[in-house]
């Protein structure tokens, strides 16, 4: 009997996950489809299993279509956090991937719904679509119209935005989240054509929508949607009027008075501002900061009687934020508990909350980057939110956290005491296993160093890393104190006053203190030579 040939990895993999899926099941896991989803390099085989399952005439809304999605998200969305820590291997395949991508749009082999699975893969890893690739979506466009390259046809939008109406069931949320996700890669004369369609839409839910196209994160986008709500300001209703004036402030300071227009436009044409409704939050979590300074905080808000999530995710700014649909008791606490299986999520105060976001709205501003569109519905599922962009300078808040430490923890020999037991502190903060530094410069620096064993290795980075990042981990331990001591207030036991002991340490940290006498910045050290050497063994 000849021996039956084994199905390439992205096949098998893609297979089981699609079956799951197709059957309304969470996506099987084990440790070697688990490695294979996060292996950023199996990108280009899952994209070639793909194509060639396209090619057999199997259809685009098979299962099979469905696992290779669900892979192809998970590898781009690792390549992108390898993209953003400036490893050149992983810039270099995100390039090389979307060249194939391109490739295939051009020869056909990935057309339609297909081509939209990859463009709406790439959207979600938040990786940019390159000009070759959106040259090639144009032509596949080009196609199926008669309008000559490079310009812009509403029609080719107009369908597309009914049937993703009706999808959304009126949820102007879901319907501008979906418009972003189906029309990445598309050209961007197409795509600023949206907010003039959405406008004049038969549609309430597609008229607010484009007013949250003005926190759209292409520049270009939002400027259209100004100016198409200038021109009909009869498209506001009392609702998005409410929007307007309180994401006026998210928005970088030029485009401000776009705002201002549109309101006064509405305003003369008799639309009130509607009022916040009813909401709250029942609980607040948050995580700590890990060693990339991302931290997760999650609302859990009433929705008649049921519960609603919703999620914040701040890392470089106010990055993600998004808000579940009202779930049933059961299904609510599975959600919740996977959560907090994750992430060390630890209960806060709203204004904790308020102060989280505020500084987050600030810093994304300040690179040039507006807050989402799912702010404004966590903002409504709490009843109302006045969310100004405000930075928290972190020496400030390392002020304020000195001044609050009890006097007997402030002497010589208590600091010292606490500085050569810093390393207890992982115990009582475990996201501090994530603390290390991962990215190109330390890469160069450990292969430069040559081989050495894990203690002397460690040593290196600390001299030549850390040390250099002084203020980076000085910062980011302040952060850390300020979420402990926020949490401490419902916590009891020995851990309560563990911010204490971070504010001490952050202290050390920022005034120059030996770093090879903190335990702690010794700990970041063996964890930064640690995830060298996976790095290294994976590469292998």
């Amino acid at each position: 009997m000849p021996r039956q040939t084994e199905r390439p990895a992205a096949e098998r993999h893609a297979r089981k996950i699609g079956v799951a899926l197709a059957k309304g099941r969470t996506p099987p896991s084990s440790r070697e489809l688990d490695a294979f989803a996060q292996d950023g390099g199996a990108v280009f085989e899952t994209l070639e299993g793909l194509v060639a399952h396209l090619a057999a005439g199997d259809g685009e809304d098979s299962p099979l279509v469905y696992g290779y999605d669900y892979l192809l998200r998970s590898q781009l969305q690792s390549l992108r956090f390898q993209q953003d820590r400036g490893y050149d291997v992983a810039i270099g395949m995100l390039e090389n991937f979307q060249r194939a991508v391109a490739g295939h749009t051009t020869a056909g082999r990935l057309r339609g719904t297909a081509l939209s699975l990859v463009a709406v893969a790439l959207h979600q890893a938040g990786i940019v679509i390159s000009a070759d690739l959106t040259a090639a979506i144009e032509d596949t466009l080009d196609d199926t119209t008669e309008d000559v390259p490079g310009t812009a046809d509403p029609e080719i939008l107009t369908g597309l935005i009914e049937s993703i109406v009706e999808l959304c069931e009126g949820n102007a949320f879901l319907v501008a989240s979906s418009l972003m996700e189906t029309a990445h890669g598309m050209p961007l004369a197409l795509r600023t054509s949206m907010a003039a369609i959405l406008t004049v839409s038969q549609s309430a839910a597609a008229r607010e929508a484009a007013v949250l196209l003005l926190l759209d994160p292409e520049p270009a986008i939002r400027s259209a949607a100004a100016a198409a709500l200038e021109s009909q300001p009869a498209s506001v209703s009392p609702r998005s009027m409410r929007r307007l004036i309180a994401m006026r402030n998210w928005r970088p300071p030029a485009e401000r008075a776009e705002i201002d227009k549109i309101v006064r436009a509405a305003r003369a044409h008799g639309i009130d501002c509607a009022g916040w409704e009813p909401g709250g939050a029942e609980e607040i979590l948050s995580s700590g900061l890990d060693g990339s300074g991302a931290q997760t905080s999650m609302v859990v808000s009433p929705a008649g009687r049921r519960k609603r999530l919703s999620s914040i995710l701040c890392k470089n700014g106010l990055q993600d934020a998004w808000c579940g649909p009202p779930e049933g008791k059961s299904q609510f606490r599975m959600m919740l508990a996977e959560a907090t299986e994750e992430v060390d999520l630890r209960r806060v105060s709203r204004a904790y909350l308020d102060r989280v976001i505020c500084h987050g709205i600030q810093v994304a501003l300040d690179a040039g980057a507006c807050p989402p569109a799912g702010l404004l519905e966590i903002a409504e599922a709490l009843g109302g939110a006045d969310w100004q962009p405000q930075r928290l300078e972190w020496r400030a808040v390392l002020g304020e956290l000195l001044a609050a430490l009890p006097a007997e923890r402030r002497t010589p020999a208590a600091v010292a005491a606490t500085l050569a037991a810093s390393d207890d502190l992982v115990l009582a903060c475990p996201i501090t296993d994530s603390w290390f530094e991962d990215d190109q410069e330390v890469a160069r620096i450990v292969q430069r160093s040559g081989p050495r064993s894990t203690e002397k290795q460690a040593a290196h980075l600390l001299q030549n890393v850390i040390e250099r990042r002084r203020e980076k981990w000085a910062e980011l331990i302040v952060w850390t104190a300020a979420w402990l001591r926020e949490a401490s207030a419902a916590e009891s036991g020995p851990e309560a006053g563990a911010w204490q002991e971070f504010a001490i340490v952050a202290d050390a940290v920022a005034q120059g203190h030996d770093l090879g006498q903190i335990p702690l910045m010794e700990t970041v050290a063996y964890n930064t030579a640690y995830a060298m050497e996976d790095a290294a063994r994976s590469a292998g």
